[in-house]
């Protein structure tokens, strides 16, 4: 069941929906849209009458009184940590984690209120997180290619690592580390002298055979 949540004062929305069709080519995984619009069954008309089969779906829309400020807003923070596809609009990227944008944003402008809180159910499996423990040498091949970025700059912003599987290690800079989170929350210790307790599977990154980097949280065991 779809929420509404209306307010009358604004008209202006930033919506996240998503198409069956449109999917991420090396994970296979349904794409994000996140745009601005001022009449949002209209816009969601409009998208679905392109010619991509299938019809565009609502995950969340908020109402916003500026929505190129909020949708200015709300790409950038997507763009720290998140893979941009298909166009400036499109990302890849978990339901639970959008919706913290979403709503880190209303907290930043609390003008801003919940158009649909609840859309479709997103059941893809990069969205469902598992409770138990990921352990590398499950995910990993030998010789994998890593990094982690700070885009919020520091000291040194991007750490280039390799995944030694004997050691079912990350090794950086001739230091080893025992899980991405161990190699991210290092990296930004060592860079920003700030120590947060992150889960690193959502930060950092590996090479495909493309040479595109990819959140390792889309991996799937081997």
């Amino acid at each position: 069941m779809i929420i509404y949540l209306y307010d009358i004062d604004m008209s202006q929305k930033i919506y996240a929906v998503t198409n069956e069709y449109i999917r991420d080519k090396e994970t296979n995984c349904k794409l994000v849209k996140v745009g601005k619009t001022k009449n949002f069954e209209e816009r969601i008309k409009q998208l679905s009458n392109t010619n991509v089969p299938g019809n565009y779906e609502p995950l969340f829309v908020i109402n916003v009184s500026d929505m190129d400020e909020a949708e200015n807003r709300i790409h950038r923070h997507l763009s720290l940590y998140h893979t941009r596809c298909q166009g400036k609009e499109f990302w890849l990227i978990p339901i639970d984690d959008l919706k913290n944008i979403f709503e880190d944003y209303m907290k930043w402008d609390k003008t801003s209120k919940w158009y649909i809180k609840e859309g479709i159910r997103y059941n893809e499996k990069p969205i469902i997180k598992s409770n138990k423990k990921r352990e590398m040498k499950n995910y990993f091949n030998d010789g994998l290619e890593l990094r982690s970025i700070l885009k919020g700059g520091g000291t040194d912003p991007e750490w280039y690592g390799i995944y030694n599987s004997s050691k079912d290690k990350i090794v950086c800079n001739g230091n080893e580390y025992r899980s991405p989170s161990h190699f991210y929350m290092e990296h930004k210790w060592t860079s920003l002298n700030k120590y947060y307790n992150d889960n690193g599977w959502r930060y950092v990154e590996y090479k495909n055979s493309q040479g595109r980097w990819i959140k390792i949280d889309h991996l799937t065991e081997i």
